[in-house]
């Protein structure tokens, strides 16, 4: 299973594949046993399955984004800068805290956790029609709520 694997993912990656896909199969089949009547094809198509949605859930958390902190240079800190970011911080956790509940959830979940509309519709019973409304009144309330801000930065930016 692992040349299987090997075949289709960084050689480093396929041993954990093939791992989590008996740990998988081990939980599936503690209660009742499976019954397979091609095991090959069945494990290849498993595999094949788990490596997409490994590179779903990758894509999700833009992990081709990650750079080690070894491959970053350090430069001095910009105590200006920082304490801007904080202030950021502070204005979008007021700003976050505005919305309704529901409404916070369906954003960070979409923007921040990278799920689509229609995953989360599932997750939260909604149909994906509720799921466009919430999304539509989030990114209204936090453009008009930033708009300000960003104008006055504009200026400080320019002068």
């Amino acid at each position: 299973m692992v040349r299987f694997a090997v075949q289709h993912i960084h050689t480093d990656h396929a041993a954990d594949i093939v791992q989590q896909l008996f740990s998988r199969l081990a939980v599936r089949g503690r209660g009742n046993p499976l019954e397979v009547e091609a095991p090959d094809a069945y494990l290849r198509q498993a595999t094949i399955n788990l490596i997409r949605s490994e590179a779903r859930y990758d894509r999700r958390r833009c992990k081709n984004l990650h750079v080690c902190s070894d491959d970053v240079p350090i430069v001095g800190v910009d105590a200006v800068a920082a304490s801007e970011a904080r202030d950021m911080l502070v204005r979008l956790e007021a700003i976050m805290a505005e919305l309704s509940p529901r409404t916070r959830e369906i954003f960070l979940a979409h923007r921040f956790d990278g799920f689509t509309y229609r995953e989360i519709a599932a997750r939260t019973g909604l149909s994906v029609k509720t799921v466009e409304k919430h999304m539509t009144r989030a990114i209204g309330h936090v453009t008009r709520r930033l708009e300000p801000m960003m104008e006055d930065f504009k200026l400080v930016e320019t002068e």
